[in-house]
């Protein structure tokens, strides 16, 4: 509903939903677009590979992080889309905005006009590629976790490491 109401604003605007390759899924997210009138602003693909994920990514002008999955690893497709530099858009929770802190855009998913509220006054936001770049990586990148893990393990068997 959000998307329609942001379309309706910019019919220009396109949504790629990938990941939806049950068919009998799909047929219902068509019956629903087509309600909204957006079904022709929708595309779906199946399961993308990594140099086409990576094609998407470069070539959008946001990704909007919808969970549908609780899934291990939901957090992923937010620090890849950080790495490449594209503006993040994701629920105001608590964990994207530990994921994303204040590199991303975050929207209330409760309010049908949060994408055109977003849209309209987009706040604009000056960082510097590295300081973008940088951000997941000192917080994800494999060296930190390595010391985070190290550290859980060292406290659940008694080790004091000092």
């Amino acid at each position: 509903k959000a998307f329609s109401k942001l379309n309706y604003l910019n019919p220009y605007i396109k949504l790629v939903i990938s990941g939806i390759s049950n068919k009998n899924d799909q047929l219902r997210y068509f019956k629903f677009l087509d309600l909204l009138h957006i079904k022709n602003s929708v595309v779906f693909t199946d399961y993308i590979n990594e140099k086409q994920k990576n094609s998407l990514i470069e070539n959008s002008k946001a990704f909007l992080f919808y969970l549908l999955s609780k899934a291990e690893g939901f957090e992923r497709p937010i620090v890849e889309n950080l790495l490449y530099g594209a503006t993040v858009i994701a629920f105001d929770i608590e964990i994207f905005r530990e994921i994303g802190d204040k590199y991303m855009y975050y929207v209330n998913i409760n309010n049908e006009n949060c994408l055109v509220d977003l849209f309209k006054n987009f706040p604009y936001q000056k960082f510097s590629y590295e300081e973008v770049l940088n951000y997941p990586k000192s917080k994800f990148g494999v060296t930190v976790l390595s010391e985070k893990l190290i550290q859980k393990i060292y406290s659940a068997i008694g080790y004091q490491n000092g």
